[in-house]
């Protein structure tokens, strides 16, 4: 655990430099009592919400209960570093002014999207910390709070009722449930965001990577890449060099180090587009509890994902054991029946050579006339769809045009 007392004074100075008002920007927020992190882990509610959001309405939800199930709590700031769903952006309605017109956003939805309502955030004077609150009529001041005092669970619950029974000889308040700190997200210091790599290729780490933020590199020797196409067996990937990756943009990040806190990213504010010549898609959840089940179950046939061809190279290649996509994560999304269960990896320049000696191993042919081929097990089954050499082969029997071809290096 880190020292919780030097954050929270960094917090605190840095949130109330304008008369207590939250700055705009990108923060994580932790309950002050219990110190459990919001992670929105889903962007549903199972709370049917009407077109009509009167105070009669609302107070006709609040009744029946609100799903707060896509927002779970979490102690350990660690576990945060490398998890894009403990990151939450704070904007304010133009002309906005006191504790009014907040809206706080996840990766793909927010308190706005969600309720056409925006959320009131005001500053506790006993403990300096804030509360998201909505005043209803009739049904008065509405709270965000932590309702699990038990401290040793890993595992809160959110919710907008006080029904917290504080342990006797607890040093925490009532109103310490209901409040929360909003900690900056901030490259330069222990609040930053770090990528974890998950695979090694040739001496070099490299992650898959998915999030509804802008951001760019911020750490030395890192690198993102975008997949433009996929020919000959390879996918090939295009750097995207100093600037902003946009938001809603899956990539292939190259690491510095197997540690986040070496492979930094800044997220920024930026309205530019994804490219649109990006072959990669992206996956934001992965849940499937409390009857909350937002996932991309995981297809052999149709889905390729990061990690290491059968040569140990880097690749897009078919997962032996995956069940749903993780996570902030990027893969490959294939049609058509010509399709390989592997890819390898390749910048444009890399891929341009890999041409070349194609042609340069039959100087009497041109690469227009180097036709693929299929190649099939000696039971039958497809090992290749689109070969081109028997250079691409393990060791083996095959059947190459119906014929019985031996492989040996």
């Amino acid at each position: 655990m880190k020292n919780r007392t030097t954050l929270m004074l960094c917090c605190i100075l840095s949130v109330t430099s304008a008369f207590s008002q939250i700055a705009e920007g990108y923060y994580r927020i932790c309950n002050y009592a219990t110190e459990r992190y919001i992670y929105i882990v889903d962007n549903k509610c199972n709370t049917p919400i009407p077109s009509d959001l009167s105070d009669a309405a609302i107070g006709r939800i609040l009744d029946q209960g609100v799903d707060f199930g896509s927002i779970v709590l979490y102690t350990n700031h660690e576990k945060t570093i490398s998890n894009a769903s403990s990151i939450l952006y704070i904007s304010r309605k133009e002309g906005s002014t006191g504790d009014e017109g907040y809206n706080i956003a996840g990766q793909d939805i927010s308190t706005y999207k969600l309720l056409k309502q925006y959320f009131n955030i005001k500053k506790n004077l006993q403990n300096g910390q804030y509360s998201p609150y909505m005043d209803i009529k009739s049904y008065g001041t509405q709270y965000l709070f932590d309702r699990e005092a038990t401290f040793e669970l890993e595992k809160g619950i959110i919710d907008i009722k006080q029904t917290v029974n504080i342990p006797q000889g607890c040093k925490y308040k009532a109103i310490d449930f209901r409040s929360w700190i909003f900690e900056p997200l901030d490259a330069e210091t222990d609040n930053y965001f770090g990528i974890a790599p998950t695979i090694q290729s040739e001496g070099k780490l490299y992650a898959p990577f998915f999030t509804g933020f802008p951001f760019k590199t911020k750490s030395n020797g890192m690198k993102v890449y975008i997949v433009t196409m996929i020919e000959n067996g390879v996918a090939v990937m295009k750097e995207l060099a100093d600037g902003i990756v946009p938001a809603a943009t899956p990539v292939i990040i190259e690491c510095s180090s197997s540690k986040p806190s070496e492979n930094r990213l800044e997220f920024v504010k930026d309205k530019s587009a994804a490219p649109s010549n990006n072959i990669l898609k992206g996956v934001y959840y992965s849940y499937v509890k409390y009857n909350h089940n937002n996932y991309v179950a995981y297809s052999k046939n149709n889905m390729r994902v990061l990690g290491l061809t059968k040569d140990g190279k880097l690749g897009l290649v078919t997962s032996a054991d995956m069940v749903n996509l993780p996570a902030n994560s990027s893969y490959l999304q294939l049609s058509g029946s010509n399709i390989n269960s592997e890819y390898m990896l390749m910048t444009e320049t890399e891929y341009n050579e890999y041409l070349e000696e194609i042609i340069r191993a039959d100087a009497n042919k041109t690469l227009q006339e180097i036709k693929p081929f299929v190649v099939y097990s000696i039971l039958g089954t497809v090992v290749n769809s689109c070969c081109y050499s028997t250079d691409e082969l393990e060791n083996g029997i095959y059947i190459i045009d119906g014929k019985k071809v031996i492989v040996t290096r």
